[in-house]
């Protein structure tokens, strides 16, 4: 059986645990990433509906107008 220097074990140990960590933050901040979007797409949706009710009452208005002018 073959023994691993102890020398070895703690930097090895080190190696192994920095390249979790960056892991895990290359995930949080493509997660990150993916809430602002998902936030921005949200909030397009909201101003769709708005551009929607704007043209509704624009239309109300301009039949309401017309009618009047009759």
């Amino acid at each position: 059986m073959r023994f691993i220097e102890a020398s070895l074990i703690m930097p090895l140990t080190m190696l192994v645990i920095s390249a979790l960590i960056a892991l895990m933050m290359t995930y949080y901040s493509d997660l990150e990433t993916q809430i602002k979007k998902h936030e921005e797409e949200r909030k397009e949706i909201y101003k769709v509906s708005e551009t929607i009710g704007i043209r509704v009452y624009d239309r109300i208005a301009h039949e309401t107008k017309k009618q009047s002018d009759e």
